[in-house]
């Protein structure tokens, strides 16, 4: 085989750094996982020269190996691009790469049978890919997850289970779930009534510029005296995101 961006394709492989050779003779052996690799440094010029052309190629050769993450990153530049027919083949390799467990995959998937993009829309087959990947821990799905119970597309409404994924994405820093979970504490709605919790989860929100988080920030302190608003702020300050953990397939909050 022969090596685009080595001796044969260009550069000579005495420039590139001993890792780079390294995975060179891993790919010349076959090895699919240094196709991929070699993708990535090629993708972003490290240890090699900045080549979107060479790192195709190896993606391409991982894609068809079946290297899953080579399938999500092919996927995800077909799906960049202008032609219809692109964008087929970008949705059966994200299809490919979520059939072997791969989070970011699954979430893709999910967003495209949700918003109808490329495949017809189907709530039900969103909220199936969603929660493939909320359950590995993936924030975005946890949040679409989360919106999808709430809104009962593709789900039976339930608020109980709609604040739980909120709540998995909240404390991974996405501002938009932690807007809801505040939300929903200062209804009551899948969660007893709680002001103070309400203002903590705005607070997080607002710090990260959301703008409807600011707002419930305004109208949750009507209801709280200083010394509530200040403990508050403190477990605001004190918060720390932290990455949510893989969870067996078997869990239906």
């Amino acid at each position: 085989m022969g090596l685009p961006g080595s001796a044969g394709g260009g550069y000579e492989v005495e420039q590139h750094s001993p890792s780079v050779r390294s995975l060179e003779f891993a790919a010349e052996q076959g090895e699919p996982r240094a196709f991929y690799q070699l993708g990535l440094l090629y993708q972003g010029g490290k240890g090699v020269p900045k080549d979107s052309s060479t790192a195709l190629y190896w993606f391409e050769l991982a894609a068809k190996r079946g290297v899953a993450a080579a399938q999500f990153d092919l996927g995800t530049i077909y799906g960049k691009a202008r032609k219809a027919e692109d964008h087929v083949v970008a949705v059966s390799l994200l299809q490919r790469a979520a059939l072997q467990g791969f989070a970011k995959a699954q979430y893709s998937l999910g967003l495209i049978y949700e918003q109808g993009i490329t495949l017809p829309r189907n709530a039900e087959e969103a909220a199936t890919w969603y929660r493939r990947a909320a359950e590995q821990g993936d924030a975005k799905a946890q949040y679409r997850l989360g919106t999808l119970y709430y809104k009962g597309l593709g789900l039976p409404r339930n608020d109980a289970a709609a604040v739980t994924w909120f709540q998995r994405a909240a404390e991974q820093d996405i501002p938009e779930a932690q807007y809801n979970v505040g939300l929903m504490y200062a209804r009551g709605e899948g969660v007893p009534t709680d002001n103070l919790r309400a203002y903590l989860w705005f607070a997080l929100s607002a710090s990260q510029g959301y703008d409807e988080a600011v707002k419930g920030l305004d109208i949750t302190a009507s209801f709280l005296d200083p010394d509530q608003i200040a403990e508050a702020e403190r477990r605001s300050r004190d918060w720390r995101p932290r990455q949510d953990r893989f969870r067996p397939i078997g869990l239906r909050p």
